[in-house]
């Protein structure tokens, strides 16, 4: 089964006219028909049953529109967190910071970075540099803030200096 089907078929539920179905999702109408009874096909249950010029859902029609409309809402809440994490105003930040930056500098930036983006989230975990740096690299942290290691010469990191 596929995304497509599935949007087709619950066009063809919601309005329980094929050709209805089709002109809304821009498909003709014998289109929609092949596509539906392929469904029914690969699910091994009939999903709607003829009544005159309409259709009429089965049991397995039902529960698949149901079951249809919960993927279609998993999707959009997906695209919106997909949509918020690549615009900056949703996600969550793993942090690690050296002990001088804990209690001084990142408060007051992260207090601020929230004021402005409140569905952004942080994990803060303290540490000194060589620990964090180990946890950066196993992907447990996304950024490290604290004293510059001796040998910056890493190829894999890349270091700044911020005061």
């Amino acid at each position: 089964m596929e995304y497509r089907q599935i949007q087709m078929f619950i066009a063809a539920a919601e309005r329980l006219n094929l050709s209805q179905a089709a002109q809304a999702i821009g498909i003709t109408q014998p289109g929609l028909s092949k596509s539906l009874h392929k469904l029914e096909m690969q699910l091994g249950v009939r999903l709607f049953m003829r009544r005159g010029r309409g259709i009429e859902l089965t049991e397995a029609g039902r529960a698949l529109l149901s079951h249809g409309r919960m993927v279609e809402a998993q999707l959009a809440d997906a695209r919106a967190a997909l949509a918020g994490i690549a615009s900056g105003v949703l996600g969550h930040a793993r942090v690690g910071a050296g002990p001088a930056w804990i209690s001084r500098h990142l408060p007051g930036a992260i207090a601020a970075i929230v004021a402005a983006h409140p569905n952004l989230r942080f994990t803060v975990e303290a540490g000194y540099a060589e620990r964090l740096i180990s946890r950066l690299r196993q992907g447990e942290l996304d950024i490290v803030i604290g004293a510059l290691p001796q040998n910056r010469a890493d190829p894999d990191l890349r270091f700044e200096r911020l005061t």
